[in-house]
């Protein structure tokens, strides 16, 4: 599962990053271009979201 992890400030291209992992974040458009479109998910309480 991918986890948005803000905006790239270059460009404000959304960043996401493989859930369990500690590698860098991806630009959204690289993985669509490499992996087809995303499928959505129920969203779990996790390390990124707050309240």
């Amino acid at each position: 599962m991918w986890l948005y992890d803000g905006l790239r400030q270059a460009d404000d291209t959304p960043l996401l990053t493989l859930d369990g992992t500690s590698g860098p974040p991806y630009p959204l458009t690289s993985i669509v271009e490499a992996n087809g479109p995303l499928t959505p998910v129920a969203a779990n309480p996790g390390r990124h979201e707050t309240g």
